[in-house]
């Protein structure tokens, strides 16, 4: 009888335990001056808002939600006289209880998932104000943003490991995706688990990667079609496969980094279209193509265009993730170079023609 009793104990414990797991408790409290009369927490997702909790008297809350390590909690302090959120805090709402300070620097205080998350956004956030620190100081030295970039690249892929199917893993990833060939991008995903490898903008980046890839130096271009200035349809084998070396920019008026690079372009064509480059300007992005044609107005870029409008088949294509991004075509229709910019633009192309 006694067995039957314990048995039946730890069973029901279990289930207790199985119970408490499929929920969080945040106990928080807003502290001393950031704590203003008739001030609201708002508790939300990043898809939404989920709930509006009032604060006691001394500034302290509680909040229950459903235990998840996939979607993060966030937690923004509203006063009643300005709308507009002051304080915010981010954890995960891992099952059972999770402690929250709101002040001036808000620390979260749980178990081993949001240990992981303040880790993991404390290296982060130093990592990119350093990047920032030596953005704005002018600083180019290639050495220490390569190191920067491989401690954050280090972390991030321990970062993975540790969490394969989770929103830190999620983020991890995601943060580094840009940066990683796809063979890169393959492993890391080979990593992870379903949540984080079935994720639509990493699959996104992966299909641009595979297109990259397929229009990489030495293949063969891909072609589309748009309209010319004239309202006319316009292909990119109109231009490109037909003898000359083609500079192909994919750029938007809307774009600044791609207004700043029109100065080269212009140069090239100055110096070498009555040696037999082709310029061919592709306008992606835009909506609206009115606007692209007052962009080649004001610039005056007097070569060749094609106009996108609202079709992203040639970005599609051709695996662009961001803008300028110029691509060099041999005069047979192969991709000679693809990404250059600035003094490596100016080289390439007119070490071709000198």
């Amino acid at each position: 009888m006694k067995r039957i009793f314990t048995l039946l104990t730890l069973a029901l414990l279990a289930v207790s335990c199985a119970r408490q797991s499929d929920t969080c408790t945040v106990v928080g409290v807003v502290k001393g001056e950031y704590n203003p009369e008739g001030a609201q927490l708002l508790f939300g997702t990043p898809e939404g808002l989920l709930d509006k909790v009032e604060l006691a008297e001394d500034g302290t809350f509680t909040y229950t939600c459903p235990a998840s390590v996939t979607t993060p909690l966030r937690i923004i302090l509203r006063e009643a006289r300005d709308p507009r959120p002051r304080y915010r805090a981010e954890l995960l709402p891992e099952g059972g209880t999770v402690r929250v300070a709101l002040d001036e620097t808000s620390t979260v205080k749980g178990g081993r998932i949001n240990r992981e998350l303040s880790r993991f956004n404390e290296i982060s956030s130093s990592v990119n104000k350093e990047f920032r620190r030596l953005y704005e100081a002018g600083n180019e030295d290639e050495t220490i943003v390569e190191k920067l970039n491989k401690k954050l690249d280090s972390y991030c892929k321990k970062a993975l490991r540790r969490n394969p199917d989770n929103w830190i893993g999620l983020q991890a990833l995601t943060s580094r995706m840009y940066e990683l060939s796809l063979e890169e991008l393959d492993a890391r995903l080979a990593t992870a688990g379903e949540f984080v490898r079935e994720n639509k903008r990493i699959q996104s980046v992966r299909e641009s990667k595979v297109a990259e890839a397929n229009t990489s130096e030495g293949k063969p271009f891909v072609d589309f079609t748009g309209v010319a200035p004239d309202g006319s349809k316009a292909s990119l084998s109109d231009f490109v496969g037909r003898g000359s070396y083609t500079l192909v920019d994919f750029w938007a008026s809307w774009c600044g980094p791609c207004r700043q690079e029109m100065p080269n372009i212009r140069q090239l064509w100055d110096d070498f279209a009555s040696r037999g480059l082709q310029v061919v300007s592709v306008a992606v992005w835009d909506g609206d193509n009115s606007k692209s044609r007052s962009a080649i107005e004001e610039m005056g870029m007097a070569w060749n265009h094609i106009f996108m409008g609202a079709d992203h088949t040639p970005t599609e294509i051709y695996g662009i993730v961001g803008i300028p991004h110029l691509i060099l075509f041999a005069p047979d229709g192969t991709v000679y170079k693809r990404g250059l910019r600035g003094n490596e633009l100016i080289d390439t192309v007119s070490e071709l023609f000198n």
